[in-house]
């Protein structure tokens, strides 16, 4: 992706080795020799301690904490919901699927890390339907996500338990999977190990590594070294990912570059009739409206985008704002600040408002289809600095994208779409004004960058096949 790692192509990664250090005439057995055999034997036994530590401290802050984690279950039901499973208990639907043959296990940490596992898990089902998949999730948005998208794929999706030993323990042995495979983020030290030491083979696969995550697991590289050689397969998205991970101390036998999950998620161009049949129970006609949808927003972003959409209106009445905020349960908070921007405002959730100039978002797993209906679209996430999210999205539909500086977490994605010219980087309000406005008023412009967006993702799939030939062997 994005030159990296090429169109849909593996790579191994191929680093010059450091030539060996002579041995001062001592053969194998020399000084130099001892001493690195040395330093290899005090980086494991200081591993073993910090994983030791690890599985120590998680181990005496779970009873600190249990009064804040019982006060938000008895307040929050989303935490009521996961928290039996947290400690091991299997749903019922787990339960039930045990009997099946050993499952493949996917975990994906939530919303972001679910799609990328959705082409995966199409894939693992088409080419070994025998064989169930379950799958697991840290965050309710993404178990939500997973059953939605992957319910009729999937033997069980249930919540990832503590990373504690004996629930970890638990768990494992009540799975019993064939393949634990591991999408993009999400490090359970004491998982991997129990797995490891189960004899159950673990792939961490479209792995990204951005730069607070690197300087994160710096501060622990003998732990995180030792947690990253359990995998037996690390496939991380691009090149500057594989040397991430050796700098973490990664075997580099173990890489291979597989690409972007992401670009192989499959979404259908919206048809003629399935964009007006869309806009139509939006409350709105998408041949009497040119629509800016801003996606996947966070606090301190919506301000921006009333205040360049208020811009905007002056010069194009038609305009209808689309808004979907990232969190749901800030949906009655951004409503509330639309309304109080003086904006005749409507919810998705609620009938629609026809003639309503700002739409909020606030159902969940519609916005990819609804960036088909966009001019123009901007990713949020990106202004404020959250890392930013999925700029595929729009792009898939052929819709010029704009994004803000903060990127770290698709740091390549987003610089291959400026180098190709399919997405606009702005810096701030003025420059976010200056990106929609030209796309509203270029329509040529707006086009090729659309066309260019799309083809770049065409360009760069493959992920799914080379990721499936990385594990087929433990199949």
């Amino acid at each position: 992706m994005g030159g990296d790692a090429g169109p849909a192509a593996a790579q191994r990664l191929n680093m010059r080795k450091r030539p060996s250090l002579p041995s001062s005439g001592t053969g194998s057995g020399g000084p130099r020799h001892r001493i690195r055999i040395r330093k290899t034997t005090v980086c494991r036994r200081v591993s073993v301690m910090l994983l030791y530590l690890y599985v120590t401290l998680f181990s005496l802050l779970l009873p600190a904490a249990a009064p804040l984690f019982l006060t938000r279950m008895l307040l929050r039901k989303k935490y009521r919901r996961s928290f039996p499973a947290r400690l091991g208990i299997a749903p019922y639907t787990l339960r039930e699927s045990l009997s099946e043959a050993r499952p493949i296990w996917v975990h994906a940490l939530s919303v972001g890390e679910v799609l990328s596992a959705v082409p995966l898990v199409n894939g693992l089902r088409s080419e070994f339907p025998e064989v169930p998949v379950f799958l697991s999730t840290a965050t309710e948005t993404g178990q939500d996500t997973a059953l939605l998208r992957l319910s009729s794929r999937v033997s069980a999706c249930f919540f990832m338990p503590l990373d504690l030993g004996f629930v970890v323990r638990h768990t494992v042995r009540r799975v019993n999977p064939r393949l634990f495979v591991l999408v993009e983020t999400d490090l359970w030290p004491n998982l991997i190990h129990t797995l490891s030491n189960s004899g159950i083979p673990a792939a961490f696969v479209n792995v990204r590594i951005s730069d607070g995550t690197l300087a994160g697991y710096r501060r622990a590289k003998p732990l995180i070294r030792r947690v990253l050689n359990e995998f037996r397969i690390l496939a991380p998205q691009t090149l500057s990912d594989a040397r991430r991970l050796t700098t973490l101390g990664a075997d580099e036998e173990r890489i291979t570059i597989t690409g972007n999950l992401k670009f192989d998620v499959e979404v259908s161009e919206l048809s003629d009739l399935e964009r007006i049949e869309l806009s139509r129970s939006l409350g709105f006609e998408v041949s009497e409206r040119r629509v800016w949808v801003a996606g996947s927003t966070h606090p301190g972003e919506e301000e921006l985008v009333f205040q360049t959409f208020r811009s905007l209106s002056q010069a194009f009445p038609d305009l209808l704002l689309v808004l979907a905020p990232r969190d749901r349960e800030r949906f009655d908070a951004v409503h509330r600040q639309a309304v109080q921007e003086g904006f005749s405002v409507s919810r998705r959730s609620e009938s629609p408002s026809p003639g309503a100039e700002v739409i909020i978002l606030d159902t969940f797993g519609e916005l990819s289809a609804v960036y088909g209906l966009a001019d123009v679209a901007f990713v949020g996430g990106s202004l404020v600095p959250r890392g930013g999210h999925n700029l595929l999205e729009p792009a898939v539909h052929g819709v010029p994208v704009l994004f803000g500086p903060h990127t770290e977490d698709f740091r390549d994605m987003a610089s291959a779409l400026e180098r190709n010219k399919a997405g606009i980087r702005v810096a701030n309000a003025e420059e976010l004004l200056k990106g929609v406005e030209g796309f509203l008023r270029d329509g040529k412009t707006a086009a090729e960058y659309g066309d260019r967006g799309r083809e770049f993702v065409l360009a760069n799939r493959g992920a799914v096949a080379q990721t499936i030939d990385g594990i087929r062997r433990f199949l």
